[in-house]
């Protein structure tokens, strides 16, 4: 496909920041959206996935405890969590930390491929120095650097909707009704702006859809409106979805801790984040008459058509951390932590394509060229790079945490966090000239809120070189919205997880450790359409028979890790 840069007609300057559009077709306007809408663009829900760190991930200790590591230091994650633990390390320490995860998903619509990924990853891996050891008041200094995988987007879930009524088209020719798009002499799709005609791929990318489903043969212009042009009077269709997603997110630090009088520990650290995700979401219809079909009225039948969309976000972020930890007594750790907004700056590229085959069941009119009686069609959109001024910038929530552990005898730690996370703060700084950083904010701040959420730890050391582990961790909804609201959250975005951590660590030697942990993460998705064109009168009274809609979607993600790190002491 050809590369461009964003084109604009007075459609797109219709954008506003949500999943949806509203336009006016007729005597109706309408609110577009679903999850094979606007994937043309990073939208609300892509930003806020990008935006939601997973905390779980680390050391095979600290994943084993839930990440419940915000007080407990003298553990290469503290250079992620609270890097006022690094003031505890009484020496030098290097790890590693390989990973395998295995990602599964369920849907309430029967399985069409593989609803299951594993991957093969870095968790974290770092070394801590030991600067400075004196003999007043700041008794060491430890420097460390280390890279913590912060997100995991691998996963695919994959599901058929049967003998549904509706069809992706349906919205494609209320889209173009919506923004007065016709066909010119020459027998283009067109519209006239600004005294300029702009045709085919030249109009703004929200209508490429529908751009394609006409060269395909879908849809047609009949007189002012457009509609169904190969399909039969009546029919239903069978609706294929496969949403697959590959990539992570990975944060380079360095960070310095400091001991003082071993009652006080700070500590701040610097973080280098890189993003990287490719998504591709395809979608096919088979239709199926629902009684005799006239090929006098229809000579040529739509049997099926297949309509991907392939997008990759990735770019680059920076935050800083301030850490605190107390220790009143050498049982008892109270430790606070601060996380800055990460300011991320984001490529973003995008390309869609659609193949459709009709069958002749009347005299062949339109003279085609058939093979096996079918006419077969074939279409590529350009492909979009917002780079450069036109990249997509953001900053995250700000983190707050706030973690207590106790050391029951010399054999148990119990450890609870605590996590604050400001969602309602994300905020978009630049984006291409033809979206609205207003819009996105504002947004932000109506539909998300703040999020709480608890982590608890316990190890215990049977034996002087063997330790048990076990967590919970629980990320409560950061969506003021209901968990079913799909016309707010039009594509399905994580709303509340919980995650269930044991592990093992065992002591080869005094300076050699082997952790093993295993993690399940149980994530919800708020419940999303393929597909809508919700039809509001003038009295902005929702009118269902001038809609088009798929049915209500909903999935569910499970993710398995297995860590397993390899610590030197020196």
């Amino acid at each position: 496909m050809m590369t461009m840069k964003r084109l604009t007609i007075a459609a797109t300057m219709l954008l506003t920041a949500t999943a949806t559009l509203t336009a006016t077709a007729q005597q109706y306007s309408y609110a577009f959206g679903g999850l094979l809408a606007d994937r043309d663009r990073l939208s609300t829900a892509d930003i806020f996935s990008l935006a939601n760190y997973e905390s779980g991930f680390g050391t095979a200790r600290s994943m084993a405890m839930a990440g419940a590591f915000t007080s407990l230091g003298a553990d290469l994650t503290s250079i992620s969590l609270n890097p006022a633990g690094l003031g505890m390390y009484r020496g030098s320490e290097v790890a590693l930390t390989p990973m395998v995860t295995f990602t599964s998903a369920t849907n309430n619509s029967p399985v069409n491929l593989s609803n299951s990924t594993s991957r093969f990853a870095l968790g974290s891996t770092g070394v801590v120095f030991n600067a400075y050891e004196g003999t007043g008041s700041v008794l060491s200094v430890n420097i460390g650097l280390g890279y913590n995988r912060i997100a995991d987007y691998n996963s695919q879930y994959s599901f058929v909707r049967g003998n549904s009524p509706s069809t992706l088209a349906g919205m494609f020719a209320r889209q173009l009704d919506a923004y007065g798009i016709g066909i010119n002499s020459s027998g283009r799709i067109a519209d006239i702006y600004n005294g300029r005609e702009y045709t085919d791929f030249d109009l703004s990318s929200r209508l490429w859809g529908g751009v394609l489903a006409y060269k395909c043969g879908l849809l047609n212009k009949f007189g002012d409106a457009w509609g169904l042009d190969e399909y039969p009077q009546s029919f239903t269709t069978d609706q294929y979805t496969t949403v697959t997603s590959r990539g992570s997110a990975g944060e380079y630090s360095f960070a310095f801790g400091m001991n003082i009088s071993n009652k006080f520990y700070v500590g701040a650290s610097l973080g280098l984040l890189h993003i990287s995700r490719k998504t591709t979401v395809s979608y096919g219809e088979n239709i199926y008459p629902d009684g005799n079909v006239d090929p006098a009225a229809t000579p040529y039948l739509m049997r099926y058509f297949d309509y991907a969309q392939w997008s990759e976000v990735s770019g680059t972020g920076v935050n800083f951390k301030i850490g605190f930890t107390w220790r009143p007594i050498d049982a008892l750790r109270i430790g606070i932590a601060l996380h800055t907004p990460t300011y991320y700056s984001l490529d973003f590229s995008y390309g869609a394509g659609m193949d459709s085959a009709s069958e002749s069941i009347g005299s062949n009119p339109g003279g085609y060229q058939l093979e096996n009686g079918f006419v077969y069609a074939s279409e590529g959109t350009p492909r979009i790079e917002d780079r450069g001024a036109d990249s997509w910038e953001m900053s995250s929530p700000t983190r707050l945490m706030f973690g207590v552990s106790y050391t029951i005898g010399k054999s148990s730690i119990v450890s609870v966090d605590y996590e604050r996370d400001w969602y309602n703060g994300i905020r978009m700084s630049n984006m291409p000239y033809v979206f609205s950083t207003s819009d996105y904010n504002s947004y932000f701040s109506a539909a998300f809120k703040g999020s709480n959420t608890l982590r608890i730890g316990l190890e215990t050391k049977v034996t002087p070189r063997l330790s048990l582990r076990a967590g919970y961790g629980y990320n409560g909804s950061m969506l003021r919205g209901s968990s079913s609201d799909d016309e707010l959250y039009a594509s399905p975005v994580v709303y509340a997880s919980n995650i269930y951590t044991a592990g093992i660590g065992f002591a080869i030697s005094p300076r050699v450790s082997l952790d093993a942990a295993y993690q399940y993460v149980s994530s919800r998705l708020t419940d999303y359409r393929l597909f809508y064109a919700y039809a509001y009168d003038a009295g902005n009274i929702y009118v269902d028979s001038a809609s088009d809609y798929s049915g209500l979607c909903s999935t569910k993600l499970a993710r398995s890790n297995v860590a397993l790190t390899l610590g030197i002491k020196f």
